[in-house]
């Protein structure tokens, strides 16, 4: 069973990807949360951007697709180099209706 996971930054108020000038990013609306690494029962800890094995492999690539059903920005390894040892998972309204997703 999982029993914690580690957070990078949370509500930072900037600009996204950090660009002078830029639209306020989901971290700047405290909508954004990072997830770096998780901790399971009997003290393994797995990160993100370098799951250990098989399983682990499989538990961040489902909780990945999980998450576009409850987030509609979902960013990762491979999605760009911004997010290549992190998760990141958003709220902010997408798309003309806001209900749009963008999940990589």
């Amino acid at each position: 069973p999982l029993t914690a996971f580690g957070t990078g930054g949370g509500f930072e108020c900037r600009g996204r990807n950090r660009a002078a000038g830029a639209r306020i990013s989901a971290h700047g609306q405290g909508l954004a949360i990072d997830i770096a690494w998780f901790a399971f029962q009997g003290g393994g800890r797995e990160r993100v951007e370098a799951p250990g094995g098989e399983p682990a492999i499989r538990f961040v690539a489902a909780l990945r697709r999980a998450a576009c059903g409850w987030f509609t920005t979902v960013l990762g390894p491979g999605s760009d180099a911004a997010h290549a040892d992190h998760l990141h998972l958003d709220r902010e309204p997408r798309g003309r209706n806001g209900e749009s997703r963008l999940c990589q």
